[in-house]
């Protein structure tokens, strides 16, 4: 069984920008970022996850973090 993702829309923005800043750095590198963030989100949302919940939000499960080993995002 999956989890539901929400992605809020600022970080949607970030992403975006990100992604962009990827690309100008060479060719294609944005690409391979939103590929690799969007293969952390699914992880996210399939149990087991490998997240950890993020500090300064109540521990309700509601809130999880999880790093991508490849781009400091």
């Amino acid at each position: 069984m999956s989890r539901r993702i929400l992605v809020l829309d600022e970080a949607a923005a970030e992403l975006e920008s990100s992604r962009a800043w990827y690309e100008a750095q060479r060719e294609g590198l944005g690409r391979e970022f939103v590929t690799a963030i969007r293969n952390a989100i699914d992880a996210l949302g399939t149990p087991p996850s490998p997240s950890c919940p993020v500090l300064g939000v109540p521990p309700n499960g509601l809130a999880r973090a999880i790093m991508e080993r490849r781009f400091p995002f």
